[in-house]
């Protein structure tokens, strides 16, 4: 167990105490002047002395003690020292003391040696050994006349309270004296002017009730009161936490019997930055919220998802999470990852007296892992802030920014809803949901910002739905990678839409909800208050616009509606984009649909193209998104980047095509070393020419010419059904595997391999749910080639 000190340090602490003297190496001053127990003996400012409060400087009680003015009378010790907090004090303070023989002409009685030594414990327990502090000597003893007497001291001062690092409870001191002198040759040990062993007191250490403004309190818990109650003193290592105050659930091996919960309704349970220990779920750390509410003020770090706030937690017991909430109440805040039932979103500051008010000033939520809510996602009435998927921009930059890959992602799962959202309050980057569709019925996954309704099948199945914002398809590209003149741009809203079993046989209406400008600055993307999600297209003129490869755009009919009012659970900063009879609803976005827009599909675009070794020949693959008056392609080849040559030509599959098309070519020719470059001549059936961007390959030389296999797979990202290309690999029985990103096997597909190269196709895709899988072929030889692919 660690237990903060005011300095932020932690010293070793348990209960019962746990031995903590041998942390000490000089202790307090005291002189102490021994002769045998029936001479005269001298002893000058011995204190113990005690403040309640660590910052007082003037108020300190003399418990016991001697001046040298008042000869060898002591002030008593008394039984209790009384009861002092976690940041109270206890000092021992001591000054010079003279030590002086009793005859001084008698050089057998000079002193050698003064020391103090104390031992501190539970009252009630087995006292321990004393630990014992030599006192030095500022007078050294000749052990002749005129003198055998000697100065000893150690003008230092400790606070028994922190360096012990002592718990809260009953604790016994125990001091004792002694001066070890030379007579007749040998040595005596003489003790306290009583000629006692050792004088003891007790005191008592209680918790504070609150923790202090920028400290950390731990929690301990067990306390008989309740073992398990949060805001209970005795259950924390410097009192209950606050919004000013850190808090650590330390890790345990499971089971717990002690770890806090959170379950009155009425009570407030707040605290600045969390902090969950643990590493794995073995001994993580846990605390349990079932109808309760915790305001975070600061960061959550809750690695091991050891917050119990729903009722299907891992761990979870009856009770757990039934109405349980946490408040992101302070400004901008990290949240690594969580299972929450619901979330309230607000933005407040906490002054340095502990006053509480909204702020006015645009703060980030920034989610870096995953954060599930069944419950309720609510952005408080008139609330700026953001929550953002977020990631860093290398492990240890501590930079974060938008992370739309859906590595990170706010999860409402079957049930949850969103509420509140507006221009200045909403979820940035990847919001997911998933609800079972019945035939007929409008379904708004959770008011996400989506309505769709399902005609013409029976039994429509699961839909899963992934909504994007601030991420948006840019102006289509030539194949010198530069945008092309007067295409058009998506909103930054995107919609990735799956339903399990349902291919076709359908149609379905569709509304999409999107935040318009209102007063904002509509190419303005800084950051909450300022953002606008229209990227530069017309309010109240946009479009539907579908895509299945993420490269060609389909306009659908539709229809805008501005600034709807009557659209509840939706603001009145949104409008909504309507189009009807839509027979897939894969990936779905809005654009500008005026009459006068760029309509899509356009011009040839290339989409793709890329160059690969593939042993000792060459994998050329290229894809289009669309094309128009397009001839074919020249594969070209260099042997300086600079004089190209043609090896063939490759037609186009279609003159004119509004879906993608994929190609592909092998470079065959022997004696192939060093580099060779790579790019493609289009040409169009009026004679206009348009040139690639160039690839790469290096050969190496003589014997280097590899033969290692080459795995592809596309389109990638897919939707029903994947190619897969396979050069280099033999000739034989090979084995591809699709499994998930847990390792779990989707599908396997013995394949039997011959020539230089093999096309196959896996179909029957469509009901995967969105998200990245391993594509795995074993060669004819045993190796193993993989790759990543995305499923829409």
């Amino acid at each position: 167990m660690r237990t903060p000190t005011p300095s932020g340090q932690y010293w070793l602490n348990s209960r019962p105490l746990r031995a903590f003297f041998a942390l000490l190496t000089i202790l307090v001053g005291m002189g102490a002047a021994q002769t045998a127990s029936a001479q005269n003996y001298n002893y000058d400012n011995l204190t113990i002395a005690a403040k309640v409060n660590a910052g007082a400087t003037a108020s300190t009680t003399t418990y016991y003690g001697k001046a040298a003015a008042t000869g060898n009378t002591f002030v008593a010790l008394p039984a209790s020292l009384g009861t002092f907090d976690s940041n109270g004090a206890l000092r021992i303070t001591a000054f010079a003391a003279n030590v002086t023989a009793p005859n001084p002409s008698n050089g057998s009685n000079a002193i050698s040696s003064s020391s103090v030594s104390y031992r501190i414990y539970s009252t009630g327990t087995t006292a321990p050994a004393f630990t014992t502090v030599a006192l030095n000597a500022f007078v050294a003893n000749t052990g002749q006349s005129p003198s055998n007497s000697g100065t000893y001291s150690q003008a230092t001062t400790i606070n028994l309270l922190q360096l012990a690092g002592l718990a809260f409870g009953s604790y016994t001191l125990d001091i004792q004296y002694s001066t070890v002198n030379k007579q007749g040759g040998g040595t005596n040990t003489f003790y306290d002017p009583s000629n006692s062993t050792v004088y003891s007191t007790t005191f008592t250490i209680s918790p504070v009730a609150v923790t202090p403004a920028g400290a950390t309190t731990v929690w301990i818990g067990g306390t008989a009161a309740g073992p398990n109650n949060w805001l209970l003193p005795l259950n924390w290592t410097n009192g209950v936490p606050t919004p000013q105050s850190d808090a650590i659930i330390p890790s345990r091996p499971n089971p717990q019997p002690f770890e806090p919960r959170l379950n009155a309704s009425a009570a407030l349970y707040a605290v600045r930055n969390l902090t969950l220990e643990g590493a794995g779920t073995s001994n993580r750390a846990i605390m349990r919220l079932t109808t309760a509410t915790l305001l975070v003020y600061g960061d959550i770090s809750n690695p091991n998802n050891g917050i119990l706030a729903t009722t299907d937690a891992p761990g979870s017991q009856p009770g757990d999470g039934s109405a349980a909430t946490i408040i992101l109440a302070g400004g901008d805040q990290l949240i690594n990852q969580g299972r929450f039932a619901s979330v309230i979103v607000q933005n407040n500051t906490v002054a340095a007296n502990g006053t509480i008010s909204a702020s006015s000033t645009p703060a980030i939520k920034s989610v870096t892992g995953v954060l599930e809510i069944p419950g309720e996602l609510l952005f408080a009435t008139g609330v700026k802030a953001v929550m953002r998927t977020s990631k860093y921009t290398t492990p240890t930059s501590g930079i974060l920014t938008l992370d739309t890959s859906q590595q990170t992602n706010v999860d409402l799962k079957a049930g949850g809803i969103v509420t509140g959202e507006t221009n200045t309050a909403f979820v940035l980057g990847i919001l997911k949901t998933d609800r079972e569709v019945t035939t007929g019925v409008k379904e708004s996954f959770g008011n996400i910002g989506i309505e769709i309704t399902i005609n013409g099948v029976t039994t429509p199945g699961r839909g899963f739905i992934t909504r994007t914002v601030g991420d948006a398809y840019a102006p289509f590209q030539d194949a010198s990678g530069q945008p092309i003149p007067g295409t058009a741009r998506s909103v930054k809203r995107i919609f990735g839409n799956s339903f399990a079993s349902l291919q076709t046989g359908y149609n379905a209406n569709v509304r999409i909800h999107y935040q318009n400008s209102g007063a904002l600055n509509s190419n303005a993307n800084s950051g909450p208050g300022t953002y606008n999600e229209l990227n530069g297209n017309p309010d109240g003129m946009l479009a539907v616009y579908r895509t299945t490869s993420n490269a060609t755009f389909q306009k659908l009919p539709s229809a805008d509606v501005v600034n709807t009012v009557v659209n509840s659970p939706y603001s009145a900063t949104e409008g909504y984009v309507q189009s009807n009879g839509l027979n897939n609803i894969n990936t779905l976005t809005l654009a500008d649909g005026s009459p006068s827009a760029p309509q899509l599909p356009l011009p040839v675009v290339l989409s793709a193209f890329d160059a690969k070794r593939n042993g000792g020949d060459a994998l050329i693959t290229w894809a289009t998104a669309s094309e128009k008056n397009s001839r074919g392609f020249d594969v070209e080849v260099s042997t300086d980047g600079r004089y190209f040559r043609s090896l063939s030509f490759v037609a186009s599959t279609s003159a004119n095509s509004s879906s993608a098309q994929n190609y592909r070519f092998i470079d065959v020719e022997v004696g192939k070393s060093g580099k060779r470059y790579y790019r493609l001549r289009q040409t169009d059936t009026d004679g206009k020419i348009s040139l690639s961007l160039v690839k790469v390959i290096d050969f190496g030389t003589g014997a280097s010419a590899a033969t290692s296999a080459t795995l592809l797979g596309y389109p990638n990202p897919f939707t029903s059904e994947l190619n897969v290309s396979i050069a280099g690999a033999g000739n034989g029985a090979a084995t591809l595997r699709l499994t998930d990103l847990a390792g779990r096997t989707i599908r396997t597909q013995q394949v039997s391999l011959e020539g230089a190269s093999s096309n196959l196709k896996l179909d029957g895709l469509g009901d995967l749910k969105a998200g990245t899988y391993i594509m795995q072929m074993t060669t004819p030889s045993g190796k193993t080639q993989t790759f990543k692919v995305q499923k829409q």
